[in-house]
């Protein structure tokens, strides 16, 4: 179900605008061969995957559908890397977003926006297996809102951190973080 996730929400991440998956036809198939543990099996019976897809859809669809269709990518990046991957360069900070961390694993950080003054973050937990805890050091006056999945989005909590503001040579930097699920997306208005 992992994997469904981080399929989902790295495709968004990065500007998708639909998702299709495709599903073997088994019928010519002569019943021994190997369906890929495909979400409709051999007998035209949904699987455990077909569930877990359906699954997966609908929380996205639900929290974020709408959003992600309103707004649109500008740029990506991953934290975890010291050269592109993909060409997907490494985060190396911006005016807002002054740096990214995950403890556990990479994270995908791509940057949106509303064509009007709205600039949102997306963050993606890039492990298909281990909970990842993602930081982010904001730039001063800047107090993220969260998108929950009532479509609203709600402030976060956001601590000073004097140790990444004498790193960065700035008076005053925001942290903020919190656990992702494997695969799990997060997405942040900035302004």
């Amino acid at each position: 179900q992992a994997d469904f996730r981080w399929q989902i929400s790295t495709a968004a991440a990065m500007g998708a605008k639909g998702l299709i998956w495709y599903h073997v036809d088994l019928s010519c198939n002569d019943g021994m061969g190997n369906a890929g543990n495909a979400p409709i099996n051999f007998f035209g019976e949904r699987t455990e995957y077909f569930n877990w897809l359906s699954e997966e859809n609908r929380k996205f669809q639900q929290q974020f559908g709408s959003e992600f269709m309103r707004i649109r990518a500008e740029e990506v990046f991953m934290v975890g890397f010291d050269k592109p991957r993909g060409g997907i360069k490494p985060f190396a900070g911006d005016a807002d977003v002054l740096t990214v961390t995950g403890d556990h694993a990479s994270v995908l950080v791509s940057f949106f926006s509303d064509g009007q003054d709205g600039r949102y973050v997306a963050l993606v937990n890039l492990s298909r297996k281990v909970t990842n805890r993602v930081t982010l050091g904001l730039a001063d006056g800047l107090s993220p809102k969260r998108l929950n999945r009532f479509n609203e989005y709600k402030p976060q909590h956001v601590v000073a951190d004097p140790v990444l503001a004498r790193r960065a040579g700035m008076r005053s930097v925001n942290s903020w973080s919190d656990y992702l699920a494997a695969g799990q997306l997060v997405l942040l208005k900035l302004r």
